[in-house]
């Protein structure tokens, strides 16, 4: 897309593989503003590790499709399409698809983490 533009079309969307069988899209022009907004899919079992991660900030999530389980600090919570969150990123987390078809997610975070 052309240097300040606003708009990210779907085939313009940068892709961001941070694990195996996870892809992230960044769905903002760049990681320059207040939010990070981002389409998740991980394939079925994918998972963000083993160990729980932090980062600075709040992240808010819808699932579209699948189902995932996050862990936030020593709660543990199950989503299907439809469902959302949100919570303190500071606190261990950790992500995985625990469903039969690839998981889908829009995520916000703020500030931006990659």
């Amino acid at each position: 897309h052309p240097p300040g533009s606003l708009v990210v079309h779907p085939s313009q969307r940068k892709v961001l593989s941070p694990r195996r069988g996870i892809s992230y899209y960044l769905l903002t022009p760049d990681l320059n503003g207040r939010v990070e907004f981002i389409l998740s899919e991980y394939q079925v079992g994918a998972t963000t590790g083993d160990v729980h991660y932090t980062h600075p900030g709040e992240e808010c999530g819808l699932v579209l499709q699948g189902r995932l389980e996050l862990q936030v600090g020593d709660e543990t919570y199950v989503l299907k399409a439809g469902d959302s969150i949100r919570f303190d990123c500071s606190v261990p987390h950790r992500l995985t698809n625990i469903g039969n078809t690839v998981l889908r997610c829009i995520w916000a975070v703020s500030p931006p983490s990659f």
